[in-house]
């Protein structure tokens, strides 16, 4: 995916979370989903959907090892307004690698 406007966090496995966005190359660019970045393989695959678009968002990682995402643009309704959204990203580890995610709000 192409990716501007994201969050980023490094999260205590070494893996990176990129989360909300924007994709202006995508008819519908306002970016729900996220994806883990494996720096050791040089890989990416999926984490799960955000419940909403967290455009110019924040994210915090927690000493849980959760990652808070609040805050950004939301399209809807149009033309769009600053949300005050939360979610919390929760990753599920297995042997230092995150196989499973869930977003709650």
């Amino acid at each position: 995916m192409s990716w501007q406007y994201n969050t980023v966090t490094l999260l205590q496995t070494g893996q990176v979370l990129v989360a909300g966005g924007d994709n202006f190359d995508a008819s519908d660019h306002y970016k729900n989903p996220s994806e883990l970045y494996h720096p050791s393989s040089n890989s990416w695959t999926e984490a799960a959907n955000l419940n909403g678009p967290h455009y110019e968002a924040a994210a915090v990682l927690l000493p849980s090892g959760e990652v808070l995402i609040t805050g950004g643009y939301d399209p809807d309704p149009i033309p769009g307004v600053y949300t005050n959204a939360v979610e919390i990203y929760q990753p599920v580890v297995f042997d230092k690698h995150i196989y499973l995610s869930t977003i709650t709000k």
